[in-house]
């Protein structure tokens, strides 16, 4: 394999890793616009603490009238990530389709899905999507982790077991 095809793999990291934060917050967007008016959108697309010292890998923050939005519709906001998650779940396995570079490549794009999945999984934080998700649900969170760590446990094994088969023959 040239120095430039791992070059290219290298420089894409941080690439997907940045691309998917934008797909991530641009979903919450989207998913809010879609119930009720936002104003006073503002982004924060790198990792940082707030003025009360919680940590976000990055944040996205709006104004909207609350009594409009019900909780269902609320959930779905903090949930909508999870549709491109899913999407990165269903496509990582398909990698074994590819010659090497490009696998490498489709395992990178993909693969950032699924961290973004499996960050968004673990839902530590009284602040996180998974969490606020599940609160508006009335919901047990380890229920949305079960249902998350499920997909992407699939999505990984199925991947390299296809993978495997590949180059074994």
């Amino acid at each position: 394999m040239d120095w430039y095809i791992w070059l290219l793999w290298i420089l894409e990291i941080p690439f997907v890793w940045f691309l998917w934060t934008i797909l991530h917050e641009a979903s919450h967007v989207i998913a809010a616009k879609s119930v009720t008016d936002l104003s006073d959108v503002k982004w924060w697309l790198y990792p940082h603490r707030d003025e009360a010292g919680n940590f976000y890998f990055a944040k996205v923050q709006w104004n909207w009238d609350a009594s409009k939005v019900s909780d269902t519709e609320n959930a779905a906001v903090y949930l909508a990530p999870r549709l491109m998650n899913i999407v990165a779940s269903i496509a990582f396995p398909f990698a074994f389709l590819l010659p090497l570079a490009w696998m490498i490549a489709w395992i990178i794009f993909w693969g950032a899905g699924l961290v973004d999945f499996i960050v968004g999984s673990m839902g530590q934080s009284e602040y996180s999507d998974l969490r606020l998700a599940a609160k508006h649900m009335n919901i047990n969170p380890n229920i949305l982790r079960g249902i998350g760590y499920a997909i992407i446990s699939t999505s990984i094994i199925l991947g390299f077991v296809l993978i495997g088969l590949t180059y074994a023959s």
